[in-house]
């Protein structure tokens, strides 16, 4: 089974079903194996012969499968610690994004057998992983921290504490080692992928952290970019199979290049990358009428009852700018509780009556999404611009609010599978947006 009819949700129902994921032919998508392979070394030997604290970074850009190489991780280490000593909790999996975390638990738990059993123990939350391990002497039972997005590590400020969630993984690999002998964490790190505040630091973060004071003694593996980051700590081994730098999502074809330029306002290399995304089969279109678009992915389903599609919408927009320009007017906002969000991936989305923002979205996938831009982000023909409402009410929320708007760009823009349509609505300030686009060789509807 090839690997691009999957979405995230299937390949980790196949991947704990079948206890694999969809196969990857693409030899240029070899990376993601031979990144698998490494990490699951690395675990192996530190528990039978190096017994030592590692800390593993993996770099990678939206897309480029970080999220599907850390459970199978996971799942590979849980499968072989339960078959061959009956332990059935190794390994755990944390991430800040509750969202794919909520809808995972309930799929698993639901589908499958006896690991899917375990779903809640395993995959878990950071913030319910944290509060139950803080200023807590209990040791946890496993031995191997995978995390999801750990980038997203709150900060001191965040915590409201004199310790980051940095900190406090690494005290909770403290009291682990002190137990078992033994102890790796691997941080999947997202590249310009912050959109919370409290989340902005990045790597550094955890820079910061193998700094202090008693948690400074890690033994730290990385791909080459971060080499200088971690320079001054007690060893560091550098591997290119620590960095997966080619997205994977979209039918194999690589948009992160397209992504990029159209951010850096690079709309001649933008034309370039779009050239080779069109002959490999990519879908994308630009319109600024939303039923045109509505009505073009309807016909989509009509050969295809099993496509996924919805609206994604940055959640800086106003609702109340746009509303009268999405669906008819029968558009009631971005905001969405958790268990909304479940219920929005799992059909609400083809309705079009709430779109999914960044925080929705991220991590998850569409195979057809339409990407609105709801004028608080616009190409004003020289540069990108915040509109300057939405900067006074935003800007003293965050430490850098333009990186956290073009990182919500590139989240939205990263969501696509097979094929993405941009719906520019008739707003003036967005008419050189909607020019900059069709210039760039985005094919109009």
């Amino acid at each position: 089974m090839d690997f691009i009819s999957y979405g995230l949700i299937e390949a980790t129902l196949n991947l704990f079903d079948k206890g694999r994921l969809p196969e990857i032919k693409n030899i240029d998508e070899g990376a993601i194996n031979d990144t698998i392979k490494y990490l699951k070394k690395i675990i192996h030997l530190n528990e039978v012969r190096d017994k030592q604290k590692k800390l593993v970074f993996v770099s990678g850009v939206p897309g480029a499968g970080k999220t599907l190489a850390a459970l199978q991780v996971l799942y590979d280490y849980n499968s072989y610690k339960l078959d061959l000593y009956q332990k059935p909790l190794s390994a755990i999996y944390l991430s800040r994004n509750a969202p794919l975390i909520n809808i995972l638990q309930g799929i698993l738990g639901d589908r499958i057998g006896e690991l899917g059993k375990n779903a809640k123990l395993y995959l878990r939350s950071m913030g319910s992983y944290k509060y139950e391990h803080m200023n807590n002497p209990k040791v946890p039972l496993e031995n191997v921290i995978v995390f999801d997005d750990a980038q997203r590590a709150w900060d001191e400020q965040k915590m409201k504490d004199n310790e980051s969630e940095a900190d406090v993984i690494l005290k909770i690999g403290q009291k682990i080692y002190r137990s078992q002998e033994n102890v790796t964490i691997i941080c999947f790190i997202g590249e310009g992928q912050a959109i919370h505040t409290g989340e902005e630091e990045g790597i550094n973060i955890w820079k910061k952290s193998i700094s202090k004071r008693g948690i400074n003694d890690w033994n730290i593996y990385c791909p080459p970019k971060y080499e200088k980051v971690f320079a001054n700590a007690v060893s560091v081994t550098i591997d290119k199979r620590l960095n997966l730098d080619y997205s994977i999502r979209s039918l194999f074809i690589d948009t992160s290049l397209w992504i990029e330029s159209l951010l850096d306002s690079n709309f001649d290399s933008a034309r370039e990358a779009l050239k080779e995304m069109y002959q490999k089969g990519f879908l994308l279109r630009v319109t600024r009428d939303f039923e045109r678009a509505k009505e073009f992915i309807k016909k989509k389903e009509e050969k295809n009852k099993d496509i996924s599609y919805g609206l994604l919408i940055s959640s800086k927009a106003r609702d109340k700018e746009v509303k009268y320009k999405i669906n008819g007017g029968r558009y009631f906002g971005s905001f969405m509780e958790l268990d909304e969000i479940g219920q929005w991936f799992r059909g609400k989305n083809k309705k079009f009556e709430q779109g999914a923002s960044e925080f929705a979205c991220q991590g998850l996938e569409l195979d057809y999404p339409i990407v609105c831009f709801g004028g608080d982000y616009y190409y004003n023909g020289e540069v990108w611009e915040i509109e300057k409402n939405i900067r006074r009410y935003n800007s003293s929320k965050y430490q850098d609010f333009t990186q956290i708007i073009e990182n919500i760009y590139r989240v939205l823009l990263s969501r696509a599978r097979k094929g993405m349509l941009i719906y520019i609505p008739e707003m003036d300030r967005l008419d050189k947006t909607y020019q900059a686009l069709v210039e760039s060789g985005v094919k109009e509807l």
